[in-house]
């Protein structure tokens, strides 16, 4: 509830059902953290218009272990 609740309230994030999904899909496997592989955005990919009107991508690996 919580990812997209945030989601919601501060129109943080698109797919916030997908994010919410894996991380309860994780958790239901023991996974206690994720790892954060990279980050960019797409002001850094193609920067036009305003740097602070952008859209996040992460790349996170889950592991049980």
């Amino acid at each position: 509830h919580g990812i997209i609740d945030r989601a919601n309230r501060d129109c943080s994030a698109c797919g916030a059902g997908a994010v919410a999904a894996t991380a309860g899909w994780a958790k239901e496997r023991g996974v206690r953290q994720g790892r954060l592989l990279a980050y960019t955005n797409s002001y850094e990919v193609m920067p036009r218009g305003e740097a602070d009107h952008v859209v996040g991508y992460g790349a996170l690996a889950y592991a049980t272990e």
